[in-house]
């Protein structure tokens, strides 16, 4: 995996997917975004959001807000958007 096609995750915008790499924070940081699902290899869904603010993702069936602050410590690989007519 090329590291600079990574990202924090407070960078996608709404409707936007990734697959989460990395959680940059300590073992406290780590164990609460385990405890609400996130982990590596997650993927990711923006469900809405405005810079800065806390933001509404989507991750399996489960949906949460996460604070900016947070959202920048989890460095996610974007995915790319599919194409819908097949091409």
């Amino acid at each position: 995996m090329d590291a600079n096609k990574l990202l924090p995750l407070s960078f996608l915008s709404e409707g936007e997917k990734g697959t989460v790499v990395k959680l940059n924070g300590g073992r406290s940081f780590q164990e609460k975004m385990l405890s609400v699902g996130i982990n590596q290899g997650n993927n990711v869904e923006i469900l809405s959001g405005t810079p800065g603010q806390a933001l509404p993702v989507k991750i399996g069936d489960t949906r949460l807000a996460l604070g900016f602050g947070l959202a920048q410590k989890i460095e996610i690989e974007k995915q790319l958007k599919e194409v819908a007519d097949g091409r």
